[in-house]
């Protein structure tokens, strides 16, 4: 049985372990870290928690929607087993009352072809199958090169334990220049990093120069056998050191032995896909699916 659940009804138990026990579970998907990014998210769950699909959801100038949160990339259906046809079978679930749903599924939800309302966003994998030496040789020579620079800068890394130091960080060097960023997503940003930290889900990473001033920082974040590269900056004198190669090289390296897949993230702005693939990552792409249930009138006030 198919059927919507209000947030109030869901049984947080049964739906962790659920994502903890599926093939595709994303610490995305876990209970307490929607529960940040989006404190009256609602679900589809199938039985008794065999497959669950959260819904992120907001309202508007009274209009009902789902949406895609900002430090939750992939969501989707969760769950084994999970067909094309039973995909969407859930997707048709979501009540008529979300007027617009733009919602990122995760790499495993494969959708018919004949299903129209979707698109591919890109996502760059490293599978951590090998000797940590024998992933290395998968670094293209520009990546070799900068990774050596920033050795020879005498760089290095080191561990923070601290989300205000982290997001104070980002504050400064990631705000001014990504211009969808605002002061609430920083704030955000932080909740979500606490909230990771509390739970043994995140790792905090620094990198320092020789006269021990803070030049990068990136965050990651854990679950099962999946390490995801989650949010990061530097400043002027990390990117000419070539800060962000040794932090993500570092990471590589400690995480060879204990994960299965390092998730780059991806990113459709082409510099930021680049450095990913400098590391012999590959891309994996996911589904976004896009429903626009307003009237017609209103769709075209809308674009206008």
């Amino acid at each position: 049985m198919i059927r919507y659940v209000e947030h109030r009804d869901i049984d947080k138990t049964k739906w962790d372990d659920c994502i903890n026990r599926s093939e595709n579970g994303l610490v995305y998907a876990l209970s307490w870290y929607l529960d940040v990014v989006c404190p009256q998210w609602t679900a589809i769950i199938v039985d008794d928690y065999h497959l669950v699909m959260p819904l992120p959801v907001r309202k508007k100038y009274g209009i009902s929607y789902i949406f895609a949160p900002l430090y939750a990339q992939q969501l989707g259906v969760f769950g084994n087993h999970l067909t094309g046809n039973i995909l969407e079978q859930i997707l048709n679930t979501i009540p008529h009352q979300y007027r617009i749903v733009d919602l990122k599924l995760n790499e495993s939800n494969t959708l018919p072809e004949t299903y129209r309302e979707k698109s591919l966003k890109p996502n760059h994998i490293l599978l951590l199958d090998s000797p940590v030496e024998k992933i290395q040789q998968s670094y293209n020579r520009n990546c070799r090169r900068n990774l050596n620079k920033a050795i020879e800068s005498g760089l290095r890394v080191e561990i923070c334990t601290q989300a205000a130091e982290f997001t104070d960080f980002m504050r400064v060097h990631l705000l001014k220049q990504v211009d969808f960023l605002h002061e609430s997503d920083m704030d955000l940003l932080y909740r979500i990093t606490r909230a990771a930290l509390d739970h043994n889900a995140a790792q905090l990473l620094a990198v320092y120069d020789n006269t021990d001033q803070l030049c990068a920082m990136g965050s990651f974040l854990i679950h099962k056998k999946r390490v995801i590269f989650s949010v990061c900056a530097s400043t002027s004198e990390g990117k000419k050191n070539q800060a962000m190669y040794l932090l993500v090289n570092h990471q590589i390296t400690q995480c060879a032995t204990q994960f299965e897949v390092f998730d780059f993230s991806g990113s459709e702005l082409p510099g930021v896909a680049y450095f990913n693939t400098t590391f012999g990552a590959r891309n994996q792409p996911y589904t976004l699916v896009r429903i626009n249930r307003l009237p017609q009138w209103l769709q075209l006030l809308a674009r206008k």
